[in-house]
């Protein structure tokens, strides 16, 4: 994937979902996914769509909370007491 080509790939993602499914719950889920399949394509990026659908930023903060519980980090640590 090219300099930020996650985000720009995330950006659209994220139209078309707003677009297409109402349930804020059920696209948080689908963004939980979409998220986790990017960044083991080596997306570290995902703080760019911040502020693109409020779905989108609860399934980044759970997706990074699961990520620093697994390691044994602190996410306020890791991310910052504002994150």
């Amino acid at each position: 994937m090219g300099w930020s080509g996650g985000t720009y790939v995330m950006q659209d993602i994220i139209g078309t979902v707003q677009e297409h499914i109402d349930n804020e719950d059920v696209r948080c889920d689908l963004y939980i996914g979409i998220i986790e399949a990017l960044q083991m394509s080596d997306w570290d990026c995902a703080g760019e769509c911040l502020g693109d659908d409020p779905a989108y930023d609860r399934a980044l903060e759970m997706v990074r909370r699961a990520w620093c519980k697994k390691r044994g980090h602190s996410y306020e640590d890791w991310y910052g007491e504002d994150a």
